[in-house]
């Protein structure tokens, strides 16, 4: 998350946003193996999504983790396809998003507090 950080610091914007999808990415990893002992091996991110909603069924809370991923993950595909750069407010959008769902996961994994992020 430093670097993500540090990138839309530097005014870095697709860097900065991608850097946060894969954080995003691997904090729910870490999120479904600490809860289920499972992680997506899928080569379509979306499949991601699914899993989370599968391993947290009915936690409402992880189900805004599961939203805020699908958003993260569509911007992915933006960056990473079109031809259009990220904007600032882009960054901006995807960096919080991403540190949300990066103090979930760690919520998750710890065992603390509630099992979703904190609400948009």
């Amino acid at each position: 998350m430093t670097n993500a950080l540090a990138a839309r610091g530097a005014k870095h914007w697709n860097t900065a946003v991608l850097l946060a999808v894969h954080v995003a990415i691997t904090a729910a990893d870490a999120a479904t193996i600490a809860q289920a002992g499972v992680r997506s091996g899928s080569a379509t991110h979306t499949d991601q999504v699914r899993l989370v909603r599968a391993v947290f069924v009915g936690d409402q809370q992880a189900e805004q983790a599961a939203k805020q991923l699908a958003a993260v993950l569509d911007r992915k595909h933006a960056v990473e396809y079109e031809a259009r750069m990220c904007t600032a407010d882009d960054a901006d959008r995807v960096v919080k998003q991403a540190e949300r769902l990066l103090a979930w996961a760690q919520q998750v994994v710890h065992g603390k507090g509630p099992k979703g992020p904190p609400e948009a």
